[in-house]
């Protein structure tokens, strides 16, 4: 990592990220594994990064093959080859455009030409990115993406997206919203820390609010202390108090529910049952058994029990999203041709 390198003083340089890539706790693409076998959970896997993504980039290793780099909602190591070294004033044009477009599908593929034939990478749903021009055909957007010369410097393409595929700025703040893009995910695989090019729980929250703007952190401790109190409590239990705090002080929709490792979604009441949907690879059956069901899923939130308890009986806090909770990205002059 050629730590002797860092001196008291470090010179920050900018850039933009090329195209979807990992973020890793340690420079490697190594795997660590808690258990043989165990390859769903790699814990040097922190995040992704998608492209147009910012980075400050603090130091490098002595091989020069990766970066540690600083973005909006990360820390950690970046493959070099993932990022284009630009100017500040250069992401700081990009990421304050006016004009912008945000990935509003589940994945949303990136082509090369306004008909939408030559296939240049993707996006991942709160991708934003910057409208380069008005196009000719209403079917398709053209937008501002990063790529990377020889020498590692930045070079800015145009890259187009089936204009289904996004929104001309960010969506409206409404639980409408908020569930019609939840529900853009549903059955799409579990990954953890965007492993196969998937989303954890924490990333599926955090993908679904960016379209609306809100910029949510990225890991589920974190998310957990965003918002509203409804409900707090760290010791396991009181599903009763949770069940009245979701039908008395929760909007559905805008609310989520965390547990140790884990955040969900509340989407209302069934029958007196409260339901949730989030992105999960299993859940307790017992102390001994582990449920798997691995993608985007719409359950009851005492999902479980047993010696094991349920989901609620586990939730520590209840948090409403209220958008003056948040910290919402000022959108109301960008949203064109809504």
């Amino acid at each position: 990592m050629d730590l002797d390198a860092i001196g008291p003083q470090v010179s920050v340089r900018f850039g933009l990220v090329t195209g979807f890539c990992d973020h890793r706790v340690l420079p490697t693409t190594e795997g660590l594994y808690r258990e043989n076998l165990d390859l769903n959970f790699d814990r040097l896997q922190d995040s992704t990064l998608d492209v147009g993504a910012p980075v400050a980039v603090l130091h490098k290793t002595r091989d020069g093959r990766w970066l540690y780099a600083v973005g909006e909602t990360m820390r950690g190591w970046v493959e070099m080859d993932s990022v284009a070294l630009c100017g500040r004033d250069i992401v700081t044009r990009l990421i304050s455009s006016e004009k912008f477009a945000v990935v509003t599908a589940a994945k949303a593929d990136l082509f090369g030409d306004e008909r939408l034939r030559t296939y240049l990478g993707r996006a991942q749903m709160g991708t934003r990115l910057a409208v380069a021009r008005d196009t000719a055909d209403a079917s398709a957007l053209a937008v501002l993406v990063p790529g990377r010369n020889q020498d590692g410097s930045c070079t800015l393409n145009t890259a187009h997206i089936q204009r289904t595929d996004a929104s001309l700025g960010y969506l409206p703040y409404t639980p409408r919203t908020i569930l019609n893009q939840a529900f853009k995910l549903l059955h799409t695989p579990y990954g953890w820390g965007g492993m196969f090019g998937e989303q954890d729980c924490s990333r599926f929250v955090q993908e679904v609010f960016a379209t609306v703007g809100l910029v949510l952190p990225r890991n589920s401790s974190e998310q957990g202390k965003v918002g509203r109190v409804a409900y707090a409590n760290a010791q396991a239990g009181s599903a009763d108090r949770k069940r009245a705090a979701l039908r008395d002080r929760a909007v559905p929709a805008l609310t989520l529910l965390h547990m140790n490792g884990h955040v969900m979604l509340f989407l209302g009441f069934v029958d007196d049952r409260p339901y949730i949907v989030h992105d999960l690879w299993g859940y307790s059956v017992d102390r001994s058994t582990v449920a798997v069901v691995n993608r985007v899923a719409v359950t009851p939130a005492d999902l479980g029990g047993g010696t094991s308890g349920t989901l609620l009986d586990h939730v520590d806090a209840i948090r409403v999203l209220d958008v003056h909770n948040g910290s919402r990205r000022d959108s109301e002059d960008a949203r064109h041709g809504e």
